[in-house]
């Protein structure tokens, strides 16, 4: 593993849990799927800058499909319903 994949773990465990200290933060003032859809607005832009400076190739139309479809899975399922539970407080009501 190279010098620069090394810090990958841990700029994905500074921005996933930032994600969540923003949620907390961001819900009382602003409807769920509205919170979402900027936060994954600036994960699109930050993804643009990170494949210009490190010259990614895209995947294949195979790959692509794949990882759409796990992509939209995670967002709905997922992103999706923890901000609105939150919103609507029922978060600390579940097991």
């Amino acid at each position: 593993m190279t010098k620069r994949m090394s810090i990958v773990p841990f700029a994905f465990v500074l921005l996933w849990s930032t994600g969540f200290i923003g949620a907390r933060f961001g819900l009382p003032y602003i409807e769920p799927f509205n919170y979402l859809f900027i936060r994954m607005l600036l994960t699109l832009g930050a993804f643009f800058i990170l494949i210009q400076i490190f010259r990614a190739k895209w995947p294949s139309w195979d790959v692509a499909k794949h990882q759409l479809v796990t992509g939209s899975l995670i967002h709905a399922g997922y992103l999706g319903v923890l901000p609105q539970l939150r919103w609507i407080c029922l978060l600390a009501s579940l097991p």
